[in-house]
C-alpha cells in the first residue's frame, strides 16, 4: 500500500459481474449489496490482526447519501468481529476519483484526509470498494499514521487489473 509495506487485499477483479455489482451498489441505489459484499469478502480473506476497520470516506462532492465503502466495512466487520470506525473525512475539495485518468488518480496530494484524534495507537484496516491505483488508500494510510495509528491492512471488494 505504501512505503512500509502494508498490502492491499482484493476479493475480486473489477470486471464482469463484479463490476456490475459494484456499479449497482454505487450508482443503482442497491445499498444492501455493500453489506453482502463485505460479508463475502470476510469469508474469503483471512482476518487480519487489527483493532478497527476504517472505511474510505464518501467524497465531499458525491451525490450519494450513503458510503459504499462503509457498507462493505460493516459486513466485513460483522464477519470478522472487528469494530468499524467512521473516523476519516476528506478535507479538501478535489475532483472525485471516478472518471479520472490513471495519471490524475496517481496525483492525489497529501493532506486530503483528516481523522478523529482517538485513532492514535490503533492498528487500522482500511476498506474501500475498488482500488484502481492505490493512491486513495495510500493517502489515507499516511493520514492515519500522522494521527498516531498504524495502517497495517487494506482491503477492497475489487481491484482494477493492470494495463498490459
Amino acid at each position: 500500500m505504501h512505503e512500509r509495506g502494508a498490502m492491499i487485499r482484493a476479493g475480486s477483479v473489477y470486471e464482469g459481474y463484479m463490476k456490475d455489482i459494484i456499479l449497482s451498489l454505487k450508482y443503482g441505489r442497491r445499498e444492501a449489496l455493500g453489506f453482502k459484499l463485505g460479508k463475502a469478502l470476510g469469508s474469503v480473506l483471512a482476518r487480519p490482526d487489527i483493532d478497527v476497520l476504517v472505511p474510505v470516506p464518501l467524497h465531499r462532492k458525491s451525490k450519494r447519501r450513503y458510503n459504499q465503502a462503509e457498507a462493505i466495512a460493516v459486513g466485513l466487520g460483522e464477519t470478522w468481529g472487528i469494530e468499524v470506525y467512521d473516523a476519516a473525512r476528506w478535507v479538501m475539495d478535489i475532483e472525485p476519483r471516478a472518471g479520472l485518468g490513471m495519471a490524475e488518480r496517481m496525483a492525489l496530494r497529501s493532506g486530503v484526509f483528516e481523522l478523529d484524534e482517538d485513532i492514535s495507537g490503533l492498528r487500522v484496516g482500511l476498506v474501500d470498494d475498488v482500488c484502481t491505483t492505490g493512491s486513495t488508500l495510500t493517502s489515507l494510510a499516511k493520514a492515519a499514521e500522522s494521527y498516531g495509528a498504524r495502517a497495517v491492512y487494506a482491503c477492497v471488494a475489487a481491484h482494477v487489473p493492470p494495463i498490459r
